[in-house]
């Protein structure tokens, strides 16, 4: 289990320190927040989904840092157990 958890947590580190990635982000939020600038005062939909949208980015940076310091906090533990022996 926390053998686990450390991979996963290593490998959404590697994810979150990727440069490719983040500029993907980067560039996502930027075309989803002109894309909201320009809509029409009529188009609430659009808002919503552009919305929506920007929503789930953030989301997943938040789980990608959640699962990083997890696994950090993971490793750790595995360190003291095995120095507890």
């Amino acid at each position: 289990m926390l053998e686990s958890e450390v991979l996963d947590g290593g490998r959404a580190k590697e994810l979150l320190d990727d440069p490719t990635l983040s500029k993907m982000f980067i560039n996502l939020e930027g075309q989803y927040l002109k894309a909201w600038q320009t809509t029409t005062a009529n188009d609430t939909e659009g808002r919503e989904r552009l919305f929506h949208a920007f929503s789930v980015l953030q989301d997943i940076k938040v789980h990608l840092r959640v699962m990083a310091d997890s696994g950090q906090l993971a490793q750790e533990h595995l360190k003291r157990l095995k120095k507890g022996k």
